[in-house]
């Protein structure tokens, strides 16, 4: 497990990689995917327009980022998390409690 940040998910090919391979869970507001790598831990945080305006989109993925840094990340997994419209106006120790759950659950991939 990785506590504190992680560095960006920013390659077109890593994007493609964990949506194709990668495992979804929904959660509360949120949409976590998860794909084990050989490499280190990358995180992606997404708000699409669903979530709202330029202003609310930054707040969400604000507030994903900080929510991010509560919590203890699995090692060696590329993670994308989508924010949906709730986001925003959920309290926060809603926010940090559906990330650690979500990053509770373990990541298999059939091959």
């Amino acid at each position: 497990m990785i506590s504190g940040a992680a560095p960006s998910l920013a390659r077109r090919r890593d994007f493609d990689a964990l949506f194709r391979l990668g495992r979804r869970l929904r959660i509360g507001s949120l949409t976590v995917v998860r794909a084990p790598v050989e490499d280190e831990t990358k995180v992606a945080v997404v708000a699409g327009k669903a979530v709202g305006n330029a202003v609310a989109r930054n707040r969400a993925k604000r507030r994903i980022r900080a929510a991010l840094r509560s919590v203890e990340l699995p090692a060696h997994e590329h993670i994308a998390v989508l924010a949906g419209p709730g986001v925003v106006t959920a309290p926060f120790p809603a926010l940090v409690g559906w990330l650690a759950a979500a990053f509770r659950k373990e990541v298999v991939i059939d091959a």
